[in-house]
């Protein structure tokens, strides 16, 4: 029985990726003539990223709440966990996700490009998809009592496709908070409508404090089949 289960989650997470990276391939025929630039990105920071931008804070697990991007068609429990380069400016996450048939995860690369905040985002799909290079910015964070973030809005673009997305440390949060943090993107410039952007669908994710801070992403408690570890860079 166990030999069984491992041999259905395999093949349901290779649909998961065939799916992802047929996505991203065909994401990657708008790049060729890309009107997507650093400086449109780097416009979008509110002041507090410009003035006092903290990258080591970015460092740990984000919960997405909502977002407005193609490639999160049909998915569900998104998060990723961050690990910041202060020698270089740039950081790496692990994007996790439940996609179609089953979870995976994209490793992304984030190259300082610039001022503050603003990167060159390159994801690293699977099944040896080639990645895109994305003009990339944190354009705001929301601080807690102490200065540390529990907000954050990064914003991404490549030819006149738009990719929002919006976190939180917290798993859940409640209506209210999600439409604001959407409306602050707004507020930014962000050229797109309340009804452009999505809420993630966290049915089934389980994401507790127990998974917090452990490097393991949001469905890992979800998925009990046997030997799934979840993959991660």
């Amino acid at each position: 029985l166990k030999a069984r289960a491992c041999f259905a989650f395999r093949k349901r997470n290779k649909r998961a990726q065939k799916m992802a990276s047929f996505l991203l391939a065909a994401f990657g025929l708008f790049l060729r003539s890309s009107a997507c630039t650093f400086d449109e990105v780097a416009n979008l920071r509110s002041d507090l990223v410009k003035d006092s931008f903290e990258l080591a804070k970015l460092d740990g697990k984000w919960y997405e709440q909502s977002y407005h991007d193609l490639a999160q068609v049909a998915s569900k429990c998104q998060t990723i966990d961050a690990r910041t380069n202060l020698t270089t400016g740039g950081m790496m996450t692990n994007f996790s996700v439940i996609y179609g048939f089953g979870p995976f995860t994209i490793a992304e690369e984030y190259t300082a490009h610039g001022p503050a905040g603003v990167f060159r985002k390159r994801a690293h799909p699977p099944a040896h998809v080639p990645g895109l290079n994305l003009p990339t910015a944190v354009v705001d964070v929301v601080q807690d009592a102490k200065g540390d973030y529990e907000g954050l809005i990064m914003y991404s673009c490549w030819s006149g496709l738009k990719a929002l997305e919006i976190f939180t440390r917290e798993p859940v949060v409640t209506e209210e908070v999600a439409d604001s943090m959407n409306r602050r993107a707004l507020a930014r410039g962000v050229q797109l409508a309340m009804g452009d952007i999505k809420r993630v669908n966290r049915s089934g994710c389980r994401c507790t404090e127990s998974s917090r801070g452990t490097g393991k992403p949001c469905w890992y408690e979800a998925e009990a089949s046997p030997g799934h570890q979840g993959r991660s860079v």
